[in-house]
């Protein structure tokens, strides 16, 4: 529904700000993003949200320590 409405308001070439958690959709219907904690991480196109080094950027951490895997 929120999708529609953002197509629609792109197609018009109006610009929209979005603020989510959801990192996957934001890679599917955003053309810029920006990541933020709590100052600008990282800015560029939707490829920037595949980059696991700017994610642990943007969630305040510097490197994998581990995996969790299921039993």
């Amino acid at each position: 529904m929120l999708n529609e409405l953002f197509g629609r308001l792109a197609a018009e070439n109006r610009a929209l700000l979005m603020t989510t958690h959801d990192l996957a959709g934001a890679a599917r219907t955003c053309h810029q993003v920006v990541l933020m904690n709590r100052t600008v991480v990282a800015e560029g196109g939707p490829e920037l949200l595949a980059d696991p080094d700017q994610a642990l950027r943007a969630s305040g951490l510097d490197r994998v320590i581990g995996t969790v895997t299921a039993s």
